[in-house]
Formats: structure tokens, sequence, C-alpha cells
């Protein structure tokens, strides 16, 4: 008889499985037990211990797939040639390319993500059933609804194929099963023996038909599975499972074979009432509210998945240093292909033994990604991100500085798509020799290929020509080398499995060999193959030694006798299953019914299934269970819990959430209390952890913020001061790099002590037109005295000067991304035409102004310039230096005056707050310097004449000229409090160059920056004050992470710095380390000055 044993509790079931197999010993019964496959090893350990056996005589652990394999070499195999999944997805693949043009539905879906997956799934399992493709054709032709009636028709059509590609030489493997269901009785291994089905959440037709198949060679039969009745008040959860026992009870009923069921008693359990709670209550709809205390349970909300990671990891290596058995910790992960690589560098950071229970798929290789990679190149063209990954592979024939160099110059060239099949001509011509032997060295053994491929050849012949390239490439003595090195840098298991690609590549391969036969192949088709083949082909790693903690997907870990169990990724939609990509839910069922075969499981039940798996693992633990979701997704997308923790938290209504939001259960008094322990010696990683979290809640976020910019917890990054005197030349600074400090001495000390060099793209961005056009205008105002007249002149004069610039600038672009393409030649004849617009702006600005160019580009504090402004610093004279533009002179009443212009491509406005702050003293420091150069001239003014491009400055010249005003062409900056020399700067009431200074009675305009002689000294005493303070603090080594911003939405330097994969301050995190500088007008800030008190 078959017994089917039901319990609530897997360990239940354990106990169960003990005295059967004990039962069996006694007897001296052979014993089979049937377990999943991932839990062969680890049930035969568990066995061992549990008997206290020394080794398993009579006992034999196997998976369903092995125990097939055992009967087939007991009974002896057929004549048909076996076929794994591999091969299965092969012939799926040829079976569409054959069908295609019959198919009347999914015609244009055969290359959709997921398709030929989903449709393999729904071919075999009508297979299974027992419908052939005739019969699913003749079906749909009598189906009433049209879309499933095309949907049958199509799924028929490729059925048909794939039994005609099969033939009667293949068999896959549901063939196999059935085949060695059928010789069960020509074995003796099953016969009288214990057969015990044990660890399986649901019965799959395939275990429906070896249960029944063995109660035909022995009355011990048993089942052991997680049930409950419907009866019971948590029995809706448990549907799936019985309906796949129901099809059991059918079959052992059409078969006359007796059996019965058998519910275990519950025993008690000896884990934490918490988790006795969750256990009892959260399959329920509306559980019930536990008394339980809350100690066992923690739920914890994480800013990331990192940040959950790695709160697990530290968690485990504090509870293995308290005594823990890592063998009785378990990490369950819902989405473990993205958490995995997080988990597993969190782990061994903490020095925690882990044992990962994935499979690996052979595509994740470096030589399966340089075969799938060389054939798109071959059918889709040399794309770029196909290149890229040849390149990266570690297979491709260079030398690891010969792809540096080589990805360096297509980046910096533009290289791209039909452009590798041409000979290189960018670059300088040692260069250009250089990058074109690398060149030939990658694409020629990709052309070979490509022509042994085309047009479509026999398997063989394609297959011979795949290996033919690899062997090209010296690929296998490759892959030896990586085996060896990994083996001896003690990576076992990363050299195990490298150890069986060249194998796994090869029975692939022989898979495709076997299906595809004498059927001619093309690129498009061995691309599609292949690809398909690396997916589905895995490598197997080392099998879990004791004392290793195990991680893997929830439902696929085995939990018995587990102390902690920890559940990461516990987010909305982790537990959804969509439905097929073949038939619906609702169309399943109408198939079933025409069919009368039995329903596919639905996504609605594939859920439930889930949350079994969810409910399994929060009932494990003896001592300690984690639940932890994060806030934000790894690109920052904001994330929620998953729906089903309400449950949780109505079971548990006083569970703290760590780092949850503002309306989680308990947060309050936890955030109070970490912030009155912040800066004290008892905060603690769990409330760094809290605060970190709370930043993301609009409701906390500026307290937090509040606290941490008053507590300064972070200590000052400093650097060695020997270090920076060897990496920084101490006496001197530009006015440049002295903004640059104070917008962040971080971003300072990589710029120009590490000085970490960018590889720039082929490509034309802001920055390239905001140089040329800042060196248009330099060069246009040294040559305005070759135009007659200036600046009194005619404009086609001045235009052919501005053209002559333009013309001379661009001549060695040839071989540039400014005349790369007819688009980037489109892009120069505008900017020949914003130039024109901008001088004609320079021309009108100078023709109502008394003052005149004097000099541009004028140095100082440099070799061939002027002296700069010097001042004393603790380690000696500091000298300023920099280039000022332009400096325009004239005499008023017989005093001379000068005033300084810096082009300006950005917006960057004058802006007393930021002169305060630091960030904004070149003008300042220019003019300094002037004023030491020129002692008989006083400051008039300085300015920003700003650049901007066409569209800009086309709109505002033509308002200019309609309108008579320039606005947002102006001049920009402070000016010298005297009608005359304003009016010397522009005639005009209100002025054209500038926003106006004087209200028409003579008063200053509202919005005036007028400045007195004194104030500017004032000013640039203070420039230089700031100098030399930023001297002696990049002297002393502070590099620390902190921009200087000015509103709640500023970022500050972090938004366009190049550098944040070096410091890695997330811009969220930046803003709780900035540094604030309270907004002050003009006139505030001349009253500080005044007062000394800036």
């Amino acid at each position: 008889m078959t017994d089917i044993v039901w319990a609530r509790r897997q360990s239940s079931l354990w106990e169960e499985l003990i005295r059967l197999v004990q039962g069996a010993m006694d007897e001296n019964l052979p014993c089979l037990v049937v377990v999943p496959q991932q839990y062969t090893l680890k049930c035969e350990r568990d066995l061992i211990e549990s008997l206290k056996l020394s080794g398993l005589l009579d006992i034999n652990v196997l998976s369903p797939k092995r125990l097939y394999s055992r009967i087939r070499e007991e009974a002896g195999a057929k004549e048909k040639i076996v076929i794994g999944s591999v091969g299965e997805r092969a012939a799926l693949s040829l079976s569409l390319r054959e069908s295609k043009d019959k198919l009347q539905y999914y015609r244009r879906a055969t290359r959709m993500q997921g398709f030929v997956d989903a449709c393999l799934e729904e071919t075999k399992r009508l297979l299974d059933e027992g419908v052939s493709g005739e019969s699913l054709i003749a079906a749909a032709d009598k189906a009433a609804d049209p879309p499933i009636s095309a949907k049958m028709h199509d799924l028929g059509q490729i059925s048909l194929a794939y039994q005609n590609i099969l033939g009667d030489k293949l068999g896959d493997q549901a063939m196999q099963e059935r085949d060695s269901l059928s010789r069960l009785g020509e074995t003796s291994f099953i016969q009288n023996a214990v057969f015990i089905l044990y660890g399986f959440d649901m019965l799959t037709p395939a275990l429906v038909r070896l249960i029944s198949a063995a109660a035909g060679q022995t009355d011990r039969v048993h089942l052991l599975i997680v049930c409950q009745g419907e009866e019971k008040t948590d029995g809706r959860a448990f549907a799936p499972v019985r309906r796949s026992l129901q099809k059991l009870y059918h079959e052992l009923n059409e078969k006359g074979s007796p059996y019965g069921v058998r519910i275990l008693k519950e025993e008690a359990s000896t884990a934490p009432a918490s988790i006795q709670a969750l256990e009892k209550g959260f399959l329920r709809l509306l559980p019930d509210e536990s008394e339980a205390m809350d100690q066992g349970v923690v739920l914890h909300a994480a800013p990331t998945p990192f940040d959950e990671c790695d709160r697990a990891a530290a968690l485990v290596q504090k509870n293995i240093q308290n005594g823990q058995d890592p063998e009785k910790i378990a990490i369950l992960c819902c989405e473990l292909e993205s958490y995995a690589p997080m988990l597993a560098a969190r782990l061994e950071a903490h020095g925690a033994p882990y044992y990962l229970s994935q499979k690996r798929p052979l595509s994740g290789h470096g030589l399966a990604r340089m075969l799938i990679a060389s054939l798109k190149i071959i059918t889709l063209g040399y794309l770029p991100q196909d290149m890229q990954l040849l390149l990266q592979s570690g297979y491709a024939d260079l030398g690891d500085q010969e792809i540096f160099h080589l990805q360096n110059y297509i980046r910096e060239k533009g290289v791209s798509y039909g452009q590798w099949k041409r000979p290189f001509k960018k670059g300088a011509p040692e260069e250009i020799e250089t990058m074109e032997a690398l060149r030939k060295k990658l694409v020629d053994p990709l052309e070979t290929l490509a022509k042994a491929l085309k047009p479509a050849r026999p398997a063989k012949e394609t297959l011979e020509a795949l290996i033919f390239y690899m062997e090209s490439l010296n690929a296998y003595d490759k892959l030896q080398e990586e085996t060896d090195r990994l083996f001896a840098l003690g990576f076992l298991e990363e050299s195990k499995i490298s150890e069986q690609v060249a194998a796994k590549i090869a029975q692939a391969l022989e898979e495709i060999y076997k299906v595809a036969g004498g059927r001619p192949l093309d690129a498009n088709d061995l691309l599609s193959l292949v690809e398909g083949a690396f997916k589905d082909a895995d490598i197997l790693g080392l099998p879990q030694r004791p004392g290793q903690v195990e991680v893997g997907a929830l439902g696929n870990v085995p939990l018995l006798n587990k102390e902690t169990v920890m559940i990461l990724g516990l987010n909305d939609g982790v537990l959804r299953e969509e439905e097929s990509l073949i038939f619906d839910d609702r169309e399943q069922a109408d198939l079933a019914e025409a069919l009368s075969i039995h329903r596919a499981t639905s996504a609605k039940e594939k859920g439930q299934m889930k949350l079994l798996d969810l409910w399994k693992a929060m009932s494990a633990p003896q001592k300690e269970l984690l639940l932890s979701y994060a806030l934000q997704g790894d690109g920052g997308e904001s994330r929620g819990p998953l729906y089903q923790l309400k449950r949780v938290q109505r079971i548990l209504p006083n569970l703290p959430v760590l780092g949850g939001s503002a309306s989680n259960l308990g947060l309050e008094s936890a955030f109070e209390g970490a912030l009155e322990r912040l800066g004290s010696e008892d905060f603690s990683k769990e409330d760094e952890n809290l605060l970190c979290a709370m930043l993301y809640d609009e409701k906390y976020r500026e307290r937090v913020t509040a606290a941490l910019l008053a507590a300064e917890t972070e200590p000052d990054s400093e650097v060695a001061p020997d270090l920076v005197r060897r990496l920084l030349e101490m006496g001197r600074l530009s006015a440049t790099q002295v903004e640059s400090y104070y917008r962040c001495p971080m971003r300072y000390f990589i710029q120009y002590a590490l000085k970490p060099q960018e590889t720039r793209e082929w490509d034309v961005d802001r920055r390239d037109w905001g140089i040329f056009y800042h060196q248009a205008m330099q060069e246009f105002t040294k040559r305005t005295d070759e135009i007659s007249g200036w600046p009194d002149a005619q404009a086609a004069d001045v235009d052919a000067v501005m053209d002559s610039v333009v013309d001379e600038m661009t001549l060695s672009w040839e071989n540039t991304p400014m005349l790369d393409t007819p688009r980037a030649k489109a892009e120069v004849d505008r900017a020949k035409g914003t130039c024109r617009l901008l001088a004609g702006a320079v021309q009108a600005f100078m023709k109502d102004s008394a003052f005149e160019t004097a000099y541009t580009e004028w140095a100082f504090g440099r070799a061939g310039g002027a002296p700069g402004p010097k001042t004393e610093t603790s380690r000696g004279e500091l000298s300023i230096e920099g280039v000022i533009d332009r400096i325009d002179t004239a005499q008023v009443e017989e005093q001379d005056y000068l005033r300084i212009i810096d082009y300006k491509s950005g917006s960057d406005t004058y802006q007393p707050t930021k002169i305060a702050a630091g960030v904004q003293l070149q003008m300042l420091l220019y003019l300094a310097a002037a004023r030491e150069a020129f002692p008989g001239h006083k400051p008039a003014g300085f300015f920003y004449q700003f650049i901007k491009d066409e569209m800009q400055v086309e709109q505002e010249w033509q308002k200019a000229t309609e309108m008579d005003a320039i606005s947002n062409l102006k001049m920009q900056g402070a000016v010298l409090d005297d009608p005359k020399v304003v009016e010397a700067m522009d005639a005009n009431n209100p002025p054209k160059s500038m926003a106006q200074v004087y209200k028409k009675e003579g008063d200053p305009a509202k919005s005036a920056r007028i400045l007195s002689p004194e104030d500017f000294d004032l000013l640039c005493d203070f420039a230089l004050k700031k100098a030399k303070e930023a001297a002696e603090e990049i002297g002393a080594g502070k590099a620390k992470a902190q921009p200087y911003v000015f509103n709640r939405q500023d970022v500050g330097a972090c938004a366009y710095c190049r550098f944040q994969g070096l410091c890695r301050l997330d811009p969220m995190t930046a803003r709780d380390r900035r540094r604030w500088q309270k907004g002050i007008s003009h006139q505030e800030m001349i009253q500080l000055l005044r007062g000394r008190k800036l």
C-alpha cells in the first residue's frame, strides 16, 4: 500500500523519515530515499548523523534523475540517443525556425525574450499529457475562441516540428523518464524495498508516475509531504499541494493500487514564542494578534540591497564569534541572482565561511561569453557592446596591455560598427601602425569564421568552424592556464568551475549536433542555438563542506535543524508569478477542458507555493529569524516592502522595524534613542543603520541631517603631509585651484595630486564647445587691431576676422570628432555663426565705451609672465598664478583705470555667497595681481563676459536689434562707485553692456553691485587670505569629501564631478556631509568685510 503522510512541519516529516529508515534497517530491507537533486548530499549527511551510522550501505539517497539513470544501467539502454535540457532547447529552437511560416499567432513572437523557454515548457507538458502535435492542431479547428484556436494551432505546429526533429533516434528527458519507468520491473533494487519520497513541495506529473510505478514493485511506498487539510484555518494556502495529490490519488485508483493518508500529530515546538506565532498565523488571511514578545524576530528595512547583505554578513560573523555552528545558519534570498555577488562579497569581508547553493550557467564564463560575442558580431555587425564583451572576455587573442591600449584607442577615436573592418587612420602614424596590427589580430579570425558560416552549411561543418575559431585564439590553452592559476592561488571552487568549461562547451555543441543532424545552419541559427545551450548548461561548484553557512534561493535550501534563518529581499512583487507567454490562466483552463487533460499550474498557484516557501522559512529557525527588505533598488528607485509583511506586524504588533519608515510600529522610540546616542561612545552600528535609513524618509530627513551636521561624527579625511609635499608643488597655487579646493577638498586632491587621466570618448560635448568659444573669443580680441576703424568697423570686416580665426582653429580638426560626421560638420558651421554673433556683441559693447583692450591672456605668477601676488604661510612663501582673459583700460579725469574681463561659457554669475565660501575667488585674485602689476591704475570693476550657443545668441541678438537691449549677453560683475567711470564704460543710460548702476536721478540702482576703492582692496585682501588658508589646509593633508552647497536642492561639486567613482560619495549621502554657506547679499558682504567679520 502507498502510505501518504501529511504533516504541518518539515521537522515532523524528518522524524518520520528516520523512523521509516530505521525500520528498514531493523528488518534488513533495502531502502531507497528519493529527494530533490540539490538535497541529495545534505540528506545523506543528515541521515548518517541522525542514525549515528558510519556510512549508508543498504540506504540509497537519489534524485529522480539519478534514479532513472540507475534503472537504465541495470535494465540496459535502448537504441534511442537521449538528449538533455540543452538538446531539448536546441530542438525547440529549430522547431520554431522550421514551423515559422506556418504560425498564425506567434510568428512575430519567436524572438521575444523568454518565448523559447515558455514554448518548450508548454510543448513538453502537453506531450507529457499524451497530446501530440497532430491532436493539438485537430483540437484547434474545433475551438470556439479564435485567439485560443490560433494559439493551439501554432503550438501544434511547433510540437509537430519538435517531434519530427527528435524522430526515431532521439529521445528527450520525458521519454527517458517514461522509458525508465516502463522497465522498472526489469530491475531488482526497488522490488521489496522501502521506497520513500521526501522533500518535495508538490507533486509533478513525473513524480506521480514514479510513485505509481514504484507502488507496482513494492508494497512499502511512502510519500512524506508538508500539507494541511482544507478544513484548517490556513488550509486554503495548501490548495496547490492538495491538487497535485489529487492527481496521484487518481493515478493510483486507475491502476487499482491501494493507498492511505496519515496525518502526523504536531509536536511541541522549541522555537521562540514569536516564531511559533508566525508559524501559526502567517498563512491566515486575518491572523490574530499574538501576546508573544518579539524576541527572536527582527524586521529590518535597509537603505539598499547592499546594506541588507552587509547586515546579514555582520550578524553571521557575530553569531559565529558567539559560538554558533555555521551549519546552523541559513541565508535565503528572494532574488538570488542579484543578491548573490553582494552577499558573497560581504561574507568574505566579514570572514564568514559560506556555501552558495546556486546554479552557475555556462554562459557566465569568459570563454562562453567570447563565443556568443563573436557570433553576435558576425550576425549583427560590429556593435560596440559586443566588441567590448569580446575584448573583456579574457579570451581574445590579445595581451592585457594590448587590450587596454586598444580599448582606449577605440573610445578616443570613436571606432564602431563597420569601421572595424577597415584599416585605422586616426591618430599619429606610430599609433595607427600599432593599433592597426591589433585590429587585424582581433578582426581577422572573426572574418574567417564569418566566411565559414556563410552561406548555411551542414551542422557538422558549422560546428567544426566554431571549434577551429576557438583553436585559432588558443582558447583551450588559455582556459588551462586560468585553471592552473586559480588553483595555485587557492581559489579551489573557481578552479573547479574553470576545469569543467571545455567539457561543458563540447557537450553543448555535441547536443546541438545530435539535434541538428544534417540540417544546414547559418550564423543566425548557430547564435540562437549556442546562446540557448550555454544558458541551459550548468557548471557544478564544490559540494558543501562541514562548517559553512548555506546561502541560497528561498525555497531551494533545506532548513532542517537551522537555528538562525535570514530572509533577504522581501520587497513587493517577489512572490508574484507572471502568466505564461503561451497561454494565460483562463486559456489553460479552457485548453484542459478541450483536451480532457490536467490543468497546468496557474500563476496564482505558483505564487501560493512561493508564499508557502516563505512560511516554511519563517517557521524553520529554532532561535532567530531576520526578515529584511530594501528601501531602494540598486539603481536608486524606490521600493516597498512585501505586502505580506503586514501580517507579521499584525501577529507581532510590538515588533520594531529597524531602519523603516515613520509608519512602522516602534520606530519613533528607536529613532529618538539613536539621536540621543549620536556622537557618544554608546552610538552603535544599529543606530548608524537606522539613521542612514531615515535619511530616505521625508518626515525624518531634516532632523537626521541637522543632527549629523551638529555632531560632526565623521572624522576629517587626511593625507600624510609628506605625501602631499611629494605630490604637490606647495609654494604655488593657481586661482582656479583655490576655488577647486573650496568647492570640494577631495576633488582637489584627486585632480591635482593623484592626477587620474580621463579617457575621452570620440565625441563632442559641452566642454569641447566651451573651450572652442573661449579660445575663439581670446584670439579674436587679440586681432581687433587688424580691423579698420574698430570698434566703429563694418560688420563684414568684423565677420571676416572672426571667420579667419575659426578657419585657422578648424584646420587641424580633420581627424577629430569635430569633423567626423556630416552632422559634426554642420555643427562647426553653426559654431562659426555663433562666433560671428559673439564678436558682434563685443563690438556693440565697445562702441559706446571709453575703455579699450590693453592685454589679452595676461599671465602672472608663472614663467614669462608678470609677478603674482604673494603671501606667507607656515610652510613658506605662497605665490598665486593665473591667466586673465582680457584687461581693458581707460583714463577718466586724468586717472587711469582698469577692468578685468573673464570669458565664461557656463552660467556661474557674480554671487557674494560663493565669494564668502571661497568658491568664487578667481576674479578677485586676478584683480589682486593686476593691482600689483599696475600700481598707477585704479580698479574700475571685474566682469564675466558670457558666451552662449547659437540658438540663445541669435534670439538675444534679434531682440537687441529690435528693443535695444541685450539682457542675456550683458557683462555681470561689480563696478566702481563712480558715475563718470561707469559712463566711461558704457555711455548709454541704462547701459547696454552691463546691468543698470544708477537711476536717472543719480541714486544707485537697487540691484547695483558697486564698490568703493577701499572695498576693492578689502576684497582682494580677503581672496589672498582665503588662498593662504587653503594652502595651509592642503599642506596639512585635508582632503575631506565635503562639497560646498548653497541651497537644499544643490549637491555642489558632486553635480558634474568626474571622480565620483573614486570618492564613492553618493549624492544623497553627500547632502548630509555638505558644508552650508548662508546666503548673503552684496551689501551684506561689504558690511562684513568692512567690519573684518568675513
